[in-house]
């Protein structure tokens, strides 16, 4: 050991530095217990804690050196530059991390300064007040409520049974001084009555200020200071995230780039054989279903049930999937045979694209075990489940992900069939008909395939021509025929909440202006804006006037324009807030996870069609509500594990660039087309912190979890690479 510390003493540096921060952590976190003194025994545990994960680190570090684990054929040249890219990336995520305060519990109380708080009583009282009573009760440095016998004391005080300090009618000016390490802020609470007088209080040596305690009945005042946290603990706090992230995606990278199966076996199997990846989905989420029958349903559920079985069809919610609805409930008013159909459409979608690990020679436990995840996924199980058009929107994007997978693993011969060419047209027309802002999704992915393979553009424009003909004669004849209302004016929801957000920055209208936008809501309505949610604005019918409003929408958009030109940083900022969901691992306000109606524990929100919830297994549905609130309200981390889309999307990212990377192919990265292209628009347009709105990225995400292991592009790699791939 000591002959390998001399020939290679900056591993033992590089261990030092992963060991400080996460010694740190775990200081802070099992160890220092007896705040606000820290015991020598805890010190000494914390050095032992430090040493041990030195030694073990480097001791990782020169076993995977001398094994050379990962690291072969990859010259320094491209290990530099793919830890360049990490660390951008993990700066990235660091940076997210830490734009939430609850993300900074760290509070290693020797890394905090230390603080001098001053508490002095004139003799002076207030004039209405009977006596002259001052009773400290409670002093609390945020490291748990602080000893009294750490005060200096000036004058007669005397304990209470309280265990406070009490001090009546001073002859002379009195006072306590204390010193000592605080959090980021400290509380000071005073009983108040008749009889109470006055105090002031310093920090650090700087100005008093003066607390008046007198009131007419007894209570108490507690008085908040505030201080900056200790820069040191916080450094060690993101030095610490940081390397959470960066070594475990470095090697994730560096494994990526390279061979682990050579030479792998071919494998074999049957036609058809792929339906039973299918079985644990269609189990698991039927489990789900029966357990909360007759499935998940939200207000946007009932108005498309409505518009289903009652006629009034409109466009602000997807009209082919009411007509679905309306199909699926022909012979029986439940929509638990929707939800029935959305569970097989999603497990079979997932089934059939897990083909791809079997045509490229994977591992056979791999495709089973994303199966399983799927399945053992309570989000997707909850949502799956949710009779929303958002489920079969994400289904179809999965899907156009799949089809250009398949097409750039076969070098384009999966356009050579009539059959792929027709899906990937009904598909494209799919995602575009379920959600209005789904357009651009296909657009760009023709976009790709046309670049990919010109030799094939004949087939992509067939693809296209029936994507654009299925859309004008579903808009055209067919909404005709059904009387569709079109004038819903979604765009001006959007638009509602831009202004919303200038008027509460207060940037300056003209008078015409505000003339306007008050009429169209009172300005105590307009102060109510959230940019996280604009049903505050839009949808309180009784305060906003959305008929005059739809009227005049191009006088709103001018006035829009406008606001824009005179302060572009509101618009910026508003969007930023807004679809904090798409970017953001860390929630920043509410966040609609699924349709389960918190705190009431409901899956089938109150209704006028009758529709009620009964579940074959309560007990189990009291399980999944129970989980439910308590991921809801519990570890910030492990909610953001298991509810947050940006983490998914990320890893989509960080998956699909592993793939490309094992196939030794760039091309593989453009099957990260229709879920950019999604997130992108969403980023632009979103209004309210649901998951739905971001469905698609939990589907993705696992299924290129088995990217992982698909074998490295080499010689004698032999993969299946025909059309029906």
């Amino acid at each position: 050991m000591l002959k390998r510390l001399k020939s290679a003493p900056g591993n033992l540096i590089i261990a030092l530095l992963l060991a400080l921060p996460a010694a740190n952590t775990i200081f802070t976190h099992f160890i220092q217990h007896d705040l606000p003194f820290i015991s020598r025994s805890s010190l000494a545990l914390a050095s032992l804690v430090l040493v041990v994960l030195t030694l073990a680190i480097y001791a990782l570090i020169e076993w995977v050196s001398s094994r050379r684990i990962w690291l072969r054929e990859i010259d320094r040249r491209k290990k530099i530059q793919l830890f360049l890219v990490c660390f951008l990336l993990t700066v990235y995520l660091v940076a997210l991390l830490n734009t939430n305060k609850t993300t900074n519990a760290q509070k290693n109380e020797l890394l905090y300064p230390i603080q001098t708080i001053e508490i002095n009583v004139p003799v002076e009282k207030d004039a209405r007040s009977s006596g002259y009573t001052i009773e400290l009760v409670r002093f609390d440095n945020q490291f748990g409520y602080t000893s009294y016998s750490q005060f200096a004391i000036e004058g007669e005080w005397t304990r209470t049974d309280r265990n406070a300090f009490r001090l009546e009618n001073p002859e002379q000016p009195a006072g306590l001084r204390w010193q000592g390490r605080t959090g980021e802020n400290a509380e000071i609470a005073f009983r108040t009555g008749p009889d109470a007088g006055k105090v002031q209080i310093g920090i650090n040596n700087g100005e008093l200020e003066t607390i008046n305690l007198y009131t007419r009945r007894a209570g108490e005042k507690t008085v908040v200071y505030d201080f900056p946290p200790s820069l040191l603990d916080r450094a060690f706090a993101i030095w610490f995230q940081f390397n959470l992230i960066i070594v475990p995606v470095y090697l994730l990278v560096l494994y990526a780039s390279t061979l682990p199966w050579a030479y792998p076996r071919r494998t074999t199997t049957r036609k058809g054989a792929w339906l039973l990846y299918a079985l644990p989905m269609l189990l698991s989420w039927g489990l789900c279903l029966l357990t909360l029958m007759p499935g998940l349903i939200g207000s946007d559920s009932i108005a498309h049930f409505r518009q289903a079985w009652y006629g009034g069809y409109n466009d602000w919610h997807a009209v082919l999937y009411t007509l679905l609805l309306a199909g699926l409930t022909t012979f029986t008013r439940s929509p638990a045979i929707v939800a029935a159909f959305q569970i097989l459409c999603l497990a079979l979608t997932v089934a059939w694209g897990l083909r791809f690990f079997d045509r490229t020679n994977t591992p056979r436990w791999v495709p089973w075990l994303i199966s399983v995840m799927m399945a053992l996924s309570l989000p997707v199980a909850f949502n799956v489940i949710t009779i929303w058009k958002d489920i079969p929107y994400s289904i179809a994007v999965l899907a156009l992900t799949l089809f250009l997978l398949f097409t750039i693993h076969s070098d384009g011969k999966w356009l050579d069939r009539k059959g792929n060419v027709i899906a990937l047209g009904l598909v494209s027309v799919l995602i575009i008909l379920l959600r209005q802002n789904g357009l651009l999704v296909p657009i760009a992915s023709f976009i790709v395939l046309v670049i990919l393979y010109r030799e094939r553009w004949e087939a992509v424009l067939a693809s296209f021509a029936i994507t654009l003909v299925s859309y004008l004669i579903f808009t055209g004849p067919v909404y005709q025929m059904l009387k569709v209302d079109t004038e819903t004016y979604k765009v001006n929801a959007i638009i509602v909440h831009h202004l919303g957000a200038h008027i509460n920055a207060g940037t300056p209208l003209t008078k015409e202006e505000a003339d306007f936008l008050y009429k169209v809501m009172p300005a105590s309505q307009w102060a109510q804006y959230d940019c996280t949610l604009h049903n505050i604005l839009w949808y309180q019918t009784d305060v906003i006037d959305r008929d005059y409003y739809n009227q005049n929408s191009l006088y709103g958009l001018r006035i829009l324009a406008r606001l824009f030109l005179a302060d572009p940083g509101v618009d910026i900022d508003h969007i930023l807030c807004a679809s904090s969901m798409v970017w953001s691992p860390v929630p920043k306000a509410y966040f609609m996870e699924s349709a389960f109606l918190l705190p009431s524990g409901k899956w089938v929100v109150n209704n006028d069609l009758g529709i009620v919830q009964k579940s074959f297994f309560p007990r189990l549905a009291a399980w999944l509500y129970t989980w439910h609130t308590n991921i809801d309200q519990g570890n910030l981390i492990v909610y953001i594990l298991v509810w947050r889309p940006a983490l998914r999307l990320y890893a989509a990212i960080i998956l699909g660039i592993v793939l490309a990377i094992r196939r030794r192919e760039r091309r593989y990265l453009y099957i990260l087309t229709p879920l950019l292209v999604h997130s992108l628009t969403l980023f632009m347009v979103n209004v309210a912190q649901d998951l739905r709105y971001q469905f698609p990225a939990y589907l993705i995400a696992p299924f290129f979890l088995g990217f992982l292991f698909v074998p490295g592009a080499g010689k004698n790699q032999e993969d299946h690479v025909d059309a029906d791939s």
